[in-house]
């Protein structure tokens, strides 16, 4: 009851209290001790929020600090502790931005790495065809089509054993 009537008596002189009778009014106006309170009065609250939204233990120190640094650029504009759970909600939306923006350009650099190998394998691949002859060529590529040795044969009217001789002399064609 005598809490109660401090904080009435409070209100009328115009000091607002917030959570464990935090004196916004000295936050608003710069008092660091208020502040401190505040911040330890809250800390473990907002780690545990944060944590709960990103899954991910290494950046919830990092994302708390910046509340907080927040909460003190902006102590002019305070009415109540809900500005600290505001401003959580907004930097974890922004950790997710900044996440899927840096998704985005690995998954580019990837994409154009990619390119880059496909056209190196390209180019590989026709320095390859163009030093066999046809006959070796029509091998590899009904090979690479997935028929088998049998199949190949049958296709270029050849023995399976002249395919299999042709194989192997690639083999060793290309193996030194």
């Amino acid at each position: 009851m005598h809490r109660l009537r401090s904080k009435i008596a409070n209100a009328k002189k115009g000091e607002q209290h917030v959570g464990n009778y935090l004196n916004i009014t000295k936050i608003q106006n710069g008092d660091h001790t208020e502040f401190t309170k505040m911040y330890c009065a809250y800390v473990k609250n907002v780690q545990s929020y944060v944590y709960r939204k990103t899954k991910n233990k290494d950046d919830v120190q990092e994302i708390v600090q910046d509340i907080f640094a927040d909460v003190w650029r902006k102590k002019k504009s305070i009415h109540s502790h809900a500005i600290i759970w505001t401003i959580a909600k907004r930097k974890c939306i922004d950790f997710f931005r900044k996440k899927r923006t840096h998704y985005l350009a690995c998954e580019k650099l990837d994409s154009t790495i990619l390119h880059s190998d496909l056209v190196e394998k390209q180019e590989w691949w026709t320095n390859f065809l163009q030093k066999l002859s046809q006959k070796e060529r029509d091998i590899v590529c009904l090979l690479l089509q997935g028929y088998e040795r049998k199949e190949i044969a049958n296709i270029l009217n050849i023995s399976s054993g002249t395919v299999d001789t042709r194989l192997h002399r690639l083999k060793k064609k290309f193996s030194t």
